[in-house]
Parts: structure tokens; C-alpha cells; sequence
């Protein structure tokens, strides 16, 4: 029966360009991956705690830091508001859990300095989980922005009235602002944290106008920037409880034989099925680095077919028989996909 694989033809990225001396091309595709963080369906109930705020004796260097970053007194408070805010809302959204809600600080509080505090007691989590019904919760461990400001001036030539032009100066601000925040996840029922990850963004915004305030508007973007960058780092951090889809890179040979050469033309028109029937008059091939590379080949279609044991079975092939050494690496690649396979498979069984 023909196989179909339109559905990989769309996830065909791109296709690099190689010059006539290259053996192979690449191609980029997208895989599901398991959840980094994986929680069975018997958790439900989630809260979310802001802890990022610099505990007293560290907020005279933290107010420090914000001045010398040109930072508003609340703006790293604002935007840590909108981060945590947009991790409950998704985490509801995705429907993984039926109950989350945002906690009190509890006291809670932070080292500053983008720097991870010691971990949240078990017996005060414990109270935090009784008082808020909950078992696990999500903590924004810290939140920080950096900002620089390069402000400059020149001379830009304008029209004027007369049909020539008038050289008039122009004020020149760049904004550039770096968002580093540290997340944890504690899971009260088994007294261990799942997770800690620190994500980083940055943005920069420009503003450019014959006087100083017009540059300065650069500025203003920028509160704008951080809180919507503040956000979309909550939704991503959300997401670690999902299964993940990445994209990943193959080659794929294109050279050394006319069958070779003659199946990139059918990939280049999303035929699959005619490339692996070129490839498999070379499995024989007398010349065995020929047949090592269509082999290696037949390893890829079967991956994108999503037969991960058939394409380690064709990848072993290249390598033991035809001692291609690229297939070694793309054996253990296809078999650590396998256990990741299994393991998806268990994640979504719950």
C-alpha cells in the first residue's frame, strides 16, 4: 500500500543549499518529544507563589542595581506580576491540572541579584499546600532586568523648502534589556523538587527624533517589551508539563550514485516514497560506500515514517556493514529517540 507522507513534507523545513562537492543536504523536522516535567493524572491541584521579591537586607544592592539599569520602582515587580499571572492562565488553559491558583508570597522572599534562594522548607509547604489545597506549586524564584542605554547624536540631512537639503541633528536612543528569571517547581506529596530551570529573553527597542524626548520614547517601549516578553516566559515555563514539539536536523545523502542524485529530485517535490524506491536499488550496490549511504537513507524515511526500531535496523546496516561512520551517531540518536518514544507513550497513557 502507498504510504503517505505529506504530513512530513510539511514539517520539511528548509533545505540547505550545498554546493555540487557536497555528499549530503539537511533537512529540519519536527518531533514530539515527552513533557520535561511530567506530573501522572492524579495531580490536580497546583498553586503559583511570586517569591521574587529581594529580601530586606539585599534591597539597598538591589536598588542600587535597578538605578545604575534605569529600572522604575516597580517595574521588575510589574513584570514578575505579569509572568506568574500568564503561567496560572496557561496552566489552566492546558487543561493538565483542574485547579490552580495564585498564592500569597507567604513571606517568601529572595536573595535578588538573579540568584536562586535556598529552597522553600517542607514543613512550610506543607502549610502553604493545607492552607491553599494544594500539592504542587510553581514558584518564580527570581526575577531580574538589566537595561543598558546608548544614547547618541548626528547630523541627518533633511529637505528644506528651497529643494536642497539642511543638515539637522538627531537624538539617537537604544534600549537594551535583559530578562532573567528562575523558576522551581515543588511537589509537596513526594517532598522533591521537580524542576529548576532559569530562562533568559532580551529585547532592545530605538527611538530616534530631532529632540532628546523623542528618543527617549525608546524607553517607554521598552516597560512594554519587558511586560509582554515577562508573559510569554510564564506561558513557556507553563508548558514544561506538555509534551514538547522540537525541531531537529538530518542529513541525508545526495551524491555518489545516479540513484542518489536522482532521489533528491523527488524530495525536492515532496516524494518521499519515490526517494525510497531509488534508495533501495542501491542497498546492494557492489560499491559498498554506495550502499552504505542509501541505506543510511532508508534509516531516515523509516524515522519520518515513524518506525524508529525499522530505521535503527537500517542505520545498524550502514554502519556494521558498510562502515559508514555517520551512521553510528544517527543509531544512537535514533535510539534515544525510541526511549523517548516509550516514554511519551506512558505520559500520555496517564
Amino acid at each position: 500500500m502507498k504510504k503517505n507522507y505529506s504530513y512530513f513534507a510539511l514539517l520539511l523545513v528548509s533545505l540547505i543549499a550545498f554546493s555540487s562537492c557536497k555528499t549530503t543536504s539537511v533537512y529540519t523536522i519536527n518531533i514530539i518529544e515527552p513533557a520535561p516535567v511530567f506530573f501522572d493524572s492524579t495531580y490536580k491541584k497546583v498553586g503559583v507563589i511570586d517569591r521574587s521579591e529581594p529580601e530586606k537586607k539585599n534591597k539597598a544592592i538591589d536598588a542600587i542595581d535597578k538605578v545604575l539599569s534605569a529600572e522604575g520602582k516597580y517595574f521588575d515587580k510589574d513584570a514578575a506580576e505579569a509572568s506568574t499571572t500568564s503561567m496560572k492562565d496557561e496552566l489552566l488553559k492546558n487543561r493538565r491540572f483542574n485547579y490552580v491558583t495564585k498564592i500569597d508570597s507567604s513571606g517568601l522572599k529572595t536573595p535578588g541579584m538573579s540568584v536562586f534562594p535556598s529552597s522553600i522548607p517542607w514543613a512550610k509547604l506543607e502549610e502553604i499546600g493545607n492552607e491553599n489545597d494544594v500539592e504542587v506549586v510553581f514558584v518564580l524564584s527570581f526575577f531580574d532586568t538589566d537595561t543598558k542605554i546608548d544614547y547618541s547624536t548626528r547630523m541627518r540631512a533633511v529637505p528644506n523648502p528651497l529643494g536642497g537639503n539642511i543638515q539637522i541633528p538627531e537624538h539617537i536612543a537604544r534600549v537594551d534589556t535583559r530578562i532573567k528569571t528562575g523558576w522551581r517547581i515543588y511537589d509537596i506529596r513526594t517532598k522533591t523538587i521537580r524542576d529548576e530551570v532559569v530562562l533568559v529573553e532580551n529585547t532592545s527597542s530605538t527611538g530616534r527624533g530631532i529632540n532628546p524626548l523623542k528618543a527617549i520614547e525608546a524607553i517607554e517601549r521598552r516597560k512594554e517589551n519587558v511586560l509582554e516578553i515577562s508573559k510569554i516566559l510564564g506561558i513557556n515555563y507553563a508548558q514544561r508539563v506538555l509534551p514538547q514539539e522540537v525541531t531537529v536536523s538530518r542529513r541525508i545523502y545526495i551524491r555518489g550514485s545516479d540513484n542518489l542524485k536522482a532521489a533528491k529530485r523527488y524530495i525536492n517535490v515532496g516524494d518521499w516514497e519515490g526517494a525510497a524506491e531509488l534508495w533501495q536499488r542501491d542497498v546492494n550496490n557492489l560499491k559498498s560506500k554506495i550502499a552504505g549511504r542509501a541505506t543510511y537513507n532508508l534509516a531516515l524515511i523509516s524515522e519520518i515514517d515513524g518506525d524508529l526500531e525499522k530505521a535503527i535496523e537500517w542505520a545498524n546496516i550502514s554502519y556494521l556493514t558498510h562502515n559508514n561512520k555517520k551512521a553510528l551517531a544517527y543509531v544512537n540518536t535514533l535510539k534515544n529517540r525510541l526511549a523517548s518514544k516509550k516514554e511519551l507513550e506512558e505520559q500520555m497513557k496517564n
